[in-house]
């Protein structure tokens, strides 16, 4: 896929996203184009909000930064794949991965907190 660029992204109202917000409503966030040049396609993908919850940021850089570690199991390619992206660390020796509990807290995986590390 390193060969597919997005050159355009549209928002809902503009021109080429009308008759999915028809379809999809409010819960359309954007609408991309997609070259592939190697294979000569145009691709068009959608962006669709699919879920919504109250969110309250970190109140002091304290807590921003505080780290914890938590437990999962390693057939849990999913959430492993989002924590790594959110930065998280694995620590060998803990059998444990090391994130900042603000993630922690944004991804809702409180309840897999093992050792708070300040």
């Amino acid at each position: 896929m390193d060969h597919i660029i997005t050159k355009n992204v549209r928002r809902p109202g503009e021109p080429g996203t009308i008759k999915l917000q028809r379809i999809y409503g409010d819960d359309l966030v954007c609408v991309r184009y997609k070259y592939d040049y190697k294979k000569k396609k145009r691709y068009k993908t959608i962006e669709l909000l699919v879920d919504e919850k109250d969110w309250e940021p970190c109140s002091t850089d304290q807590y921003c930064y505080k780290r914890v570690y938590i437990k999962i199991g390693s057939h849990e390619m999913e959430l492993q794949k989002n924590i790594k992206a959110a930065g998280a660390i694995w620590n060998a020796e803990k059998k444990a991965w090391k994130l900042a509990v603000q993630v922690v807290r944004d991804m809702d995986i409180e309840d897999r907190i093992v050792i708070d590390i300040g």
